[in-house]
């Protein structure tokens, strides 16, 4: 890499931080600016990482033309604003999950992104672990074969991030536990499934503890809430994709399970099954069932997904996780709200 890459970061909290630590372990990049409304948040921020310059509003950090990229991590409600502010500035941009707060929200984003010619991802963070991309290369030699089935989970027991905060209020977040926590898990299963379209989805979803005050983890956001909690702590949902598959999904930020959290992500396929975290698989070996555990290197999965970012904007590559991806991530999501609004099930157009 020659030329250098200039970088400016909207948001000045937890996920931007590990965007700013994946762009310094990098030759030839450089964190140039950072903006966030907290100016406490935002100086404390820029001195820690040594980043020169700073704003309190994107729009202004925005007119620097030695910026090439942006990385948006702010709350979900400000995703597509921001996105296509940055777009119409020329600059590159990655994106924190989820993309937006709706897959209409989303939509708007294909316009400016066409016009512009830039590169746009959105950083699905457990697609770079190691261990889902080895399990993606067997899933793509066909040692599963036909994968028909996947069930997974994102759980805890007390892991509402502030309540009261912009996360447990629908307009700003688009929703709870699940659109926070299970768009891990459900991006990087469909992604291990190979992308099938979906074309109906049913779902649950429950506020038992929020409105109650109960579960709140508090975790690192503001300190300024209301007494709003106007979204789900428990979130289950059934997808039926067009090539006859399915997939379930369990969410919770307050469910009474015994350990702290669950997460996995298991899959089914007619030649072999799959686990994942740790990776394990099960094959028939001379008609017997063999349990296989490989042992895969951990590595820093956020340090992964920026080093792909910057590749893409050097070398000219398609992102891994493309607008595309995300609006279909969204219309999963949102079919699972709308069929638990209205208890029928939902057809995706």
């Amino acid at each position: 890499m020659s030329k250098q890459v200039n970088i400016g970061v909207i948001g000045a909290g937890w996920p931007a931080w590990q965007h700013i630590k994946g762009y310094q372990k990098l030759e030839n990049v450089k964190v140039l600016a950072l903006c966030d409304i907290n100016k406490e948040i935002l100086s404390k921020t820029a001195k820690e990482y040594n980043i020169p310059k700073t704003f309190t509003k994107c729009e202004d950090m925005l007119k620097l033309k030695e910026i090439d990229a942006i990385s948006v991590c702010t709350p979900n409600f400000l995703h597509v604003p921001q996105v296509i502010a940055s777009l119409n500035a020329g600059k590159h941009v990655i994106c924190e999950k989820p993309l937006s707060v709706s897959a209409e929200e989303a939509c708007k984003i294909i316009g400016p992104l066409k016009k512009s010619k830039k590169k746009f991802m959105i950083a699905q963070v457990k697609r770079f672990a190691n261990e889902s991309k080895y399990l993606k290369k067997l899933i793509n030699n066909n040692e599963l074969g036909n994968i028909y089935y996947s069930k997974i989970k994102y759980l805890r027991r007390a892991g509402i991030p502030g309540i009261g905060s912009w996360f447990t209020t629908k307009k700003y977040s688009g929703g709870g536990s699940l659109i926070d926590c299970g768009v891990h898990v459900l991006d990087l299963t469909w992604w291990l499934m190979g992308c099938p379209k979906p074309v109906e989805i049913f779902g649950s979803t429950y506020a038992k503890f929020g409105p109650k005050g109960l579960r709140d983890s508090n975790w690192s956001v503001s300190k300024d809430r209301t007494k709003i909690f106007d979204v789900e702590d428990l979130s289950t949902g059934i997808i039926k994709f067009e090539n006859g598959a399915s997939l379930f999904i369990e969410t919770s930020w307050a469910m009474n399970i015994k350990e702290d959290s669950q997460v996995s992500c298991l899959l089914y396929g007619t030649d072999g099954g799959a686990e994942l975290s740790p990776l394990k698989l099960l094959k028939y070996i001379d008609d017997c069932p063999n349990c296989i555990e490989p042992k895969i290197p951990e590595n820093n999965i956020f340090d992964e997904e920026i080093k792909h970012f910057v590749d893409c904007i050097v070398n000219d590559k398609k992102p891994t996780v493309t607008l595309e991806h995300g609006i279909r991530i969204m219309k999963m999501m949102d079919g699972i709200y709308k069929s638990a609004k209205t208890g029928k099930s939902v057809t995706v157009k």
